[in-house]
This record gives structure tokens, C-alpha cells and sequence, in this order.
């Protein structure tokens, strides 16, 4: 199964290592790059049934409009119930993490400095979309 995820990141940095992460754990994918909060609820929007995001992995600190900005605005949709998002951002604000957990986040993950702990990324991507593809054939 070929995953489509959705990466809302404005550091190509940190787009790199994502990538690198999945192919470290061999996640079929194919990535949509969104470097924008305004964006993001642009695309969100005009998401249907065959273009829905797998997996979103969402960066708080976004130019624009901010990652919880999108979050608030379609994290209860009905056509994104079922995907699990991922915060991957660099704040350390306790704040930050309350207020997107309250959304229904499925992992806080703080960018990691050091490459394997990017790698183990992957790892998490990896579990949450096993879970997702495991809870849709159950359905």
C-alpha cells in the first residue's frame, strides 16, 4: 500500500530528514509538502474521499497562519476523523503541547538534534499507520 502523507513544514532541513526516515523504515509513500499555514487550510479544504491524507505531520511554527491555526480548523472534520496527525515542532512550550493534544493530536514529537532520533521518527509513522490500516479493515 502506497501511504499519502501530508507534510505541512516550511524548513526543507527538516523535510530532508523526514524523508529519510521513512525510507529508514521502508514506508511506501508518496509526500505532499505544504510550506504554509494558509495553504494547508487552502488544501485541507478541497480535500475529498481520493485525496484525503493517510498521515499529516504538522510544524507549529508555520509562516502565514500557525500549525495549531490548522489544526483548529480541521482536526474534527468529518473527512479527517480517522487520519492521525503528528505535531513535529521545535517549540518547548508546555502550552503548545496542551493546546494541540486537546485537538486530538496522536503524537507531540520536538524536532530532534540528533540524526537517529530523527530516524525513530519513522518508527512512529510507521505504528500509527499500521494502526490506521488495521482500524479501516476492521470497519
Amino acid at each position: 500500500m502506497l501511504y499519502r502523507l501530508l507534510v505541512i513544514e516550511d524548513n526543507g532541513t527538516d523535510v530532508l530528514m523526514l524523508r529519510h526516515a521513512l525510507a529508514e523504515h521502508s514506508i511506501p509513500h508518496e509526500m505532499l509538502v505544504i510550506e504554509d499555514g494558509e495553504e494547508a487550510i487552502e488544501y485541507l479544504g478541497n480535500c475529498n474521499a481520493r485525496n484525503t491524507p493517510d498521515l499529516i505531520v504538522i510544524d507549529l511554527n508555520l509562516p502565514k497562519q500557525d500549525g495549531l491555526d490548522v489544526l483548529r480548523e480541521y482536526r474534527f472534520s468529518a473527512l479527517l476523523v480517522g487520519t492521525p496527525m503528528i505535531v513535529l515542532t521545535s517549540s518547548s512550550d508546555p502550552g503548545d503541547r496542551n493546546r494541540a493534544e486537546m485537538l486530538g493530536i496522536a503524537a507531540y514529537i520536538r524536532k530532534p538534534i540528533q540524526l537517529d532520533d530523527f530516524f525513530a521518527i519513522g518508527e512512529t509513522i510507521r505504528k500509527l499507520l499500521a494502526s490506521k490500516t488495521r482500524s479501516a479493515s476492521d470497519a
